[in-house]
């Protein structure tokens, strides 16, 4: 497992066997900072989105409204968003009602399955993905 920045891995892997397996938590900034070919091989844990109909329709409009596609970060703030206002929307004014729809919360986001555990805690089981000639591959 690596954890650091893109610039220190490429050095990284330089000095590492070729039939070793990396682990890498999150590409962050997005598709563009991502150099997909020193990455060639290596399993990073998936943001969701570039595997669900919902999140494949975000990025493609992300990508159209600002010219690059969307970094993880971006994706999970717009769940939590939208899990937000549709708490807001329809419970009272008070704390309370809002932390109860939360909990109650359950849909399709573009990162995947939203809903709360009881203590207001994502439930999310992270996938994993592969970068196989160049392109991500979901591992099964």
């Amino acid at each position: 497992v690596f954890f650091g920045p893109v610039s220190a891995f490429a050095e990284f892997k330089k000095h590492i066997q070729d039939n070793c397996r990396f682990f890498f938590h999150s590409y962050a900034d997005g598709e563009n900072a991502f150099r997909k070919d020193i990455f060639e091989g290596v399993s990073l844990i998936s943001p969701g989105y570039l595997f669900t109909v919902n999140g494949k329709e975000y990025r493609d409009e992300f990508l159209r409204t600002y010219g690059s596609p969307p970094g993880d970060a971006s994706a999970f703030a717009y769940d939590m968003t939208d899990a937000v206002i549709r708490s807001v929307t329809v419970s009272t004014d008070d704390v309370d009602s809002l932390k109860n729809y939360l909990r109650k919360t359950d849909f399709e986001g573009v990162t995947g399955r939203i809903s709360f555990d009881e203590r207001g805690n994502r439930l999310w089981k992270p996938e994993l993905m592969t970068v196989r000639k160049g392109e991500f591959v979901r591992e099964r």
